[in-house]
């Protein structure tokens, strides 16, 4: 049987236009409450490059998992 797990990440739009990140959460427990000098799409991209996939966004938060070996 296949295991998982998720990553959950909540999101700001700030004024400068740019996507902060505000909390973090793996396998539901905050790992990060204000990651305020993370920029957001640099952080995906060190996602995917860990072998996170992105599945599914709700509004702010976007939602991760990876398949645990």
């Amino acid at each position: 049987m296949q295991k998982w797990e998720y990553v959950s990440v909540r999101a700001q739009l700030i004024p400068d236009a740019s996507l902060q990140i505000l909390e973090i959460r793996l396998n539901e427990k905050m790992t990060n409450s204000r990651a305020s000098d993370t920029d957001l799409y640099d952080y995906f991209n060190r996602l995917g490059q860990e072998g996170w996939e992105m599945v599914g966004v709700d509004e702010k938060i976007y939602y991760f998992k990876r398949r645990i070996e």
